[in-house]
């Protein structure tokens, strides 16, 4: 502000104002819409806008709307960690517990692990034995990539179908009108955080 009279600084703070009713124009757009007068009765000049971006520089809203983001860091392919052997022998047998949950009308398979706590979640198109098939084989295959090995599935009835898909595995239906209480309140805080 150093170099200028408080009628220029009052001024340029006018044209500041102007530009943020504008939308925030760029310095040479708002110079042409002065100097073609398209701001009827408009009391800021070509001189206003210049000394306002001498004294406050780009005006940062304007900046924040017209920055391009920059190009992430690629993020590199990194190996899958082997898990320690303590924690490894500790969790090497997984019991896992399956149900469907529908969202909004949306239907997903969940499944989550009793010893571990790990979640996964996939929206399915019906609840078909062939879903529950097909899900059931993709969750345990991903264990199974790891080397963990699923042991037992805690299931609702309606998962009577995976018995003979997942024949070396035992599989523990719940009671008809029952539920697997550990997925079902999985289910209840998903259903709230949808």
């Amino acid at each position: 502000m150093q170099g200028y009279t408080p009628q220029q600084v009052k001024r340029a703070q006018l044209a500041r104002e102007q530009m943020g009713i504008l939308g925030f124009p760029t310095q040479k757009d708002h110079e042409r819409y002065i100097a073609n007068n398209l701001i009827h009765n408009s009391q800021v000049t070509i001189e206003d806008i210049r000394i306002a971006y001498d004294i406050f520089g780009k005006s940062i809203p304007a900046l924040k709307g017209k920055t391009k983001q920059k190009k992430p860091a690629v993020v590199p392919n990194t190996p899958l960690q082997r898990l320690p052997h303590k924690i490894f022998k500790n969790i090497r047998n997984v019991f896992l517990c399956c149900d469907f949950v529908s969202v909004n009308g949306i239907i997903f398979y969940v499944s989550k692990s009793r010893n571990i706590g790990f979640a996964t979640i996939s929206a399915v198109n019906n609840r078909k034995s062939e879903t529950m098939i097909n899900e059931t084989t993709r969750v345990i295959n991903k264990y199974g990539k790891r080397g963990l090995t699923v042991n037992e599935i805690f299931a609702d009835n309606e998962f009577h179908p995976i018995i003979d898909a997942v024949a070396t595995i035992h599989v523990n239906l719940a009671a008809a009108g029952e539920h697997v209480g550990d997925i079902e309140n999985h289910n209840k805080a998903l259903q709230e955080r949808m």
